[in-house]
């Protein structure tokens, strides 16, 4: 990606701490901590940055499931781009277009809900953590040392839901591929984590 991708911060005042929203990374249980740490009046400059990162494949699943087979595609930015979607788009067609539409228009009009997270990350200024969502329990503690609260956990995973909709049950080994190489930058830029 050449340029900045454009980012959404969230601050909490009282610790100095700021969040580089990543969409379908915990996000809204993360916003929700911030605005509880925020009811403290207490104002210290920024002197911590940091977001959290998932598995490429199962937040490109996440989204797919949420913003396109639900129909809250309307919300998404920029919203011309994404108007005329159809919920009954596959998610290996969605992953075609996804790869093809990227190919054409600048980054900013893919979605932060999957664009690869390596853009956000690159386009951050001064992260000083990145922690993993499948590491979530743990790398939240790095906050918590902070001032922070616990992480509320507000939505079920597809497991407590009864759907386990995976990104191996998913994609095919050809849209797997696909997939793959479209956020080849996040596998190469943590691959302790996820390879």
């Amino acid at each position: 990606m050449n340029g900045k991708y454009p980012l959404r911060w969230f601050t909490v005042t009282a610790f100095g701490i700021s969040y580089c929203e990543m969409p379908k990374s915990a996000s809204n249980s993360i916003h929700h901590a911030i605005t509880l740490a925020n009811t403290n009046p207490k104002k210290v400059p920024v002197n911590f940055r940091f977001t959290f990162v998932r598995h490429p494949l199962a937040r490109l699943v996440s989204a797919y499931i949420e913003k396109i087979q639900t129909g809250s595609a309307e919300r998404l930015v920029p919203a011309e781009v994404y108007k005329d979607l159809p919920k009954t788009i596959s998610i290996t067609a969605f992953v075609d277009s996804l790869v093809n539409f990227h190919v054409d228009h600048p980054a900013h009009f893919v979605s932060n809900h999957w664009c690869p997270q390596s853009w956000i990350v690159n386009s951050a200024p001064d992260l000083d953590f990145v922690g993993c969502l499948e590491n979530i329990k743990e790398d939240w503690q790095v906050l918590m040392d902070r001032g922070m609260g616990r992480l509320p956990h507000l939505h079920k995973t597809k497991r407590e839901l009864g759907t386990p909709h995976t990104w191996q049950q998913m994609l095919t080994p050809q849209t797997e591929a696909k997939a793959r190489e479209f956020y080849k930058e996040d596998f190469d830029m943590w691959p302790d984590w996820w390879n």
